[in-house]
């Protein structure tokens, strides 16, 4: 399920990369005030669209992405695999690996690896597969759309 909030910060994103003609400002701030809304929080204060962390630069140029996809990834909560997928796509926010991670990377993770059946069951079409990532079949490996 997708939220209007993330519809229309997804929007926003569209017209900042130049592949819609809608006004990125208008509906980013329209996917921030849909977010809060979705809450039942009070709309955002008169000076949060002002703030450094959100405010946007020049439109049109693709150059806003660290605001929007924060502003996605705040409104995916508490939907952890959307926020999850959201960060692996952008790498936004900037998001710290928790201290006692347990992966041997001790990163994110980028990926699930393949469970037990896979091996059992596919043979060949999984050492295809995993031959195509980088890393192998790793939490750290990114997967093609995670470059």
């Amino acid at each position: 399920m997708v939220s209007a909030a993330q519809s229309l910060l997804a929007r926003a994103e569209a017209a900042d990369r130049g592949w819609t003609s809608e006004n990125v400002q208008s509906k980013y701030e329209a996917g921030i005030k849909a977010s809060f809304a979705q809450w039942e929080v009070p709309a955002p204060p008169a000076n949060y669209f002002t703030n450094a962390d959100v405010a946007l630069g020049a439109t049109g140029t693709g150059a806003n992405l660290k605001q929007i996809a924060t502003q996605r990834y705040i409104a995916t909560y508490p939907d952890g695999m959307q926020g999850w997928s959201e960060w692996r796509r952008t790498g936004y926010p900037e998001l710290t690996p928790a201290p006692d991670a347990v992966n041997s990377s001790k990163k994110i993770p980028r990926r699930f690896t393949y469970g037990d059946n896979e091996y059992n069951l596919t043979g060949e079409a999984l050492k295809s597969a995993i031959a195509s990532l980088e890393g192998g079949d790793t939490m750290d490996a990114k997967i093609w759309w995670d470059k």
